[in-house]
């Protein structure tokens, strides 16, 4: 389904997982829905994942903004971590959404993290 819109609805599939690593002290933080940096955290993930692709999209207006967010403590790797499931709205360029859409959201995608389906 290709997204044409600049803002959807989003009912997330898998815990979404927003994370700001911080290399000096190789710590990781993990936000909730409820904190005022989680939609700045996924931000800076989007921008991370997408210059590790060589994919030159803007991130610039990308936000998610909980509607009915709920907190999830989750496995990755292991470890046990906060994650987020709900339902949110998501904004930003359609050509990054749609890359958003294939890929998941947030870090631990590979682990099937950060997989939505569109509401609205």
């Amino acid at each position: 389904k290709e997204i044409e819109d600049s803002e959807i609805v989003v009912r997330m599939q898998s815990p979404l997982i927003a994370r700001r690593h911080n290399a000096e002290d190789n710590k990781d933080t993990y936000y909730t829905y409820d904190n005022t940096e989680f939609s700045d955290v996924l931000r800076e993930n989007a921008q991370t994942f997408l210059d590790k692709l060589n994919i030159n999209i803007s991130t610039e207006g990308f936000q998610v903004i909980p509607i009915k967010g709920r907190k999830v403590v989750t496995n990755c790797f292991g470890r046990k971590v906060d994650g987020n499931i709900g339902i949110y709205k998501i904004c930003g360029c359609p050509e990054l959404l749609n890359v958003m859409y294939q890929a998941g959201s947030g870090v631990r995608r590979s682990e099937g993290h950060g997989k939505w389906e569109i509401i609205m």
